[in-house]
């Protein structure tokens, strides 16, 4: 989700983007996949929300290696 926010006499914009991953036994991809989306070119302004579905491989520590992070949402259906 993106949003533009201006202003008449200044032009100034705010991004705010959202990007949502996926999880189901991807422990092999999971870690690349969530290096790729915290290292974009606007990472400072991207909330990133991962979402696992009760993992049976190691899925979940490593995405739980990520929580700590500010702009990280860590969700479990588990």
């Amino acid at each position: 989700m993106i949003y533009f926010m201006t202003n008449k006499k200044t032009r100034w914009y705010i991004y705010m983007i959202s990007i949502i991953i996926t999880s189901f036994n991807y422990g092999k991809f999971i870690k690349n996949c969530i290096e790729s989306a915290l290292c974009q070119n606007c990472a400072e302004k991207t909330e990133l929300i991962i979402v696992d579905d009760g993992s049976k491989d190691n899925s979940l520590n490593i995405i739980n290696s990520y929580k700590n992070l500010s702009n990280v949402k860590v969700l479990n259906t588990k």
